[in-house]
């Protein structure tokens, strides 16, 4: 798969990952009390997801050079 290709998939799932995060915190306004602080225990969400990818990219690009 060309490079090119990979970073367009990559772009494409981290904004449905985006997506997914912006729905869970307007989902997060319905919660009670006690869900809301159990939630906000994972703050960097977002930061962890970016290097899920990121890690995901790496990998397939060491494939591909071998």
């Amino acid at each position: 798969m060309p490079y090119s290709r990979v970073l367009i998939i990559t772009f494409i799932m981290y904004d449905k990952l985006c997506q997914n995060l912006a729905m869970a915190q307007k989902t997060d306004k319905v919660l009670s009390q006690h869900n809301k602080a159990r939630l906000n225990t994972q703050t960097d969400i977002e930061g962890k997801l970016r290097q899920a990818v990121i890690a995901a990219c790496d990998k397939y690009l060491d494939q591909e050079k071998q």
